[in-house]
């Protein structure tokens, strides 16, 4: 874990984008503001906005060190804000609280001070264990295949895949998985989707899902004999996987009178990264923090196992 701020950053920035409803409200990270001098100053979190026409800036300084901050940290964040005319409120968060001379300061400089403990119980107290779906193409199951009629077709026993080798108009020699992948990649978001729905049904991680393939002008020969194929009828195979991450949970209360702001349940698997935010009437956020970009996800839909239906939502 990073003890500049980085992850306190991100998690701030979050909680702020949760709470903000105007419109013109934007919430910037290591946002560079000009001071009276003219001179760039980085403020961690800067959130701008309009209200009444009237400009607001509201400065973050957030620190993640394992001891409590000092006044020195306080006193030069207020030093900065101070020469960058613009600011109109000042907040200070620590990961885990500020020492004595430093509430008494920020007190003195008209900083609010707020603390993103990590909350010692596991994530599942406060919201439910997460994992993520990884799903896994594991190749295609032929199923049947139509022919032209032929007084011959009775004969044919394939024994395997491997056996049939196809063949075009052209004399061209087709491999039959190649074959199959063209086909079914224009559909792939409905036999992706048919497999995840399946899965939402039954918690079963392997699935198959059927669909056809219409062929032109292939065949393959049987006895110096070409027998035309009409339609391939497969199965797409698919696993879900289930990866769980490192989980970190937090609080974001008020310092001063201990009033919780959020929780959150961040959580990392190596390659993709999120977070959930819960705000003070126990509403749920979820956002992608993958590549350090921060993007709020929508509930589209929700499924009822015991009506079998889905909720779709707008």
């Amino acid at each position: 874990m990073a003890k500049d701020g980085k992850n306190l950053e991100k998690l701030v920035r979050i909680v702020e984008e949760v709470y903000k409803t105007n419109p013109n409200t934007k919430v910037h990270s290591n946002y560079k503001i000009p001071n009276e001098s003219g001179n760039k100053r980085e403020i961690d979190v800067l959130i701008e906005s309009t209200i009444n026409n009237f400009e607001i800036k509201i400065a973050i300084e957030c620190k993640e060190y394992k001891a409590k901050v000092s006044v020195e940290k306080i006193e030069a964040f207020n030093s900065k804000c101070q020469r960058i005319p613009s600011i109109n409120k000042k907040i200070f968060v620590s990961q885990i609280g500020f020492q004595k001379d430093a509430i008494d300061a920020a007190k003195n400089f008209g900083i609010s001070l707020y603390t993103f403990d990590d909350i010692q119980s596991n994530a599942s107290d406060i919201l439910f264990p997460i994992s993520r779906i990884k799903p896994v193409f594991l190749g295609f199951e032929l199923l049947d295949i139509y022919c032209e009629e032929n007084p011959r077709l009775s004969e044919i026993r394939i024994k395997s895949v491997q056996e049939l080798q196809l063949i075009s108009a052209s004399g061209k020699k087709l491999v039959l998985y190649d074959l199959l992948e063209e086909a079914v990649k224009p559909n792939w978001k409905y036999v992706s989707g048919q497999a995840f729905n399946n899965w939402l049904k039954d918690n079963t991680p392997q699935h198959k899902i059927q669909f056809a393939v219409n062929c032109e002008g292939i065949f393959f020969e049987y006895e110096d004999e070409k027998i035309t194929i009409n339609q391939f009828i497969c199965n797409a195979k698919i696993n879900f996987e289930f990866i769980s991450p490192e989980i970190q949970t937090k609080e974001y209360r008020n310092f001063s009178n201990g009033e919780i702001k959020a929780q959150t349940v961040s959580f990392f698997d190596g390659e993709h990264s999120g977070s959930i935010v819960i705000d003070d009437v126990n509403k749920v956020h979820f956002f992608d923090t993958s590549n350090n970009k921060i993007k709020e996800l929508k509930l589209l839909a929700k499924y009822d196992k015991n009506t079998d239906t889905f909720e779709t939502f707008d």
